[in-house]
């Protein structure tokens, strides 16, 4: 997603320059081009920032699962000594 954000900020901006050069120093059409030329490269800053929190949410997800994992292991492992030791107690 942070690609396809970058891609069209870039042409945007791009586009935005080409059409700034051939406008007048003074004109409202320059200045809201450096506008949209802002709000491109806060789009593109806010993606990567989206991305990056996706990736640390993606990272505590793992941690989680791993998590959740050791603690079932455990548990059967506590269950099944358990287990054991009754019928040894039994026999």
């Amino acid at each position: 997603m942070t690609e396809i954000v970058e891609e069209v900020a870039d042409e945007v901006e791009m586009i935005a320059e080409e059409v700034e050069k051939k406008i007048p120093g003074d004109s409202k059409l320059k200045e809201s081009l450096d506008s949209i030329e802002n709000l491109a490269e806060g789009a593109v800053k806010y993606a990567k920032q989206s991305q990056d929190l996706i990736h640390k949410v993606e990272d505590i997800e793992k941690e989680m699962e791993d998590t959740l994992v050791q603690t079932n292991t455990t548990k059967q492992v506590e269950r099944v000594s358990q287990e054991l030791s009754s019928s040894k107690n039994k026999s």
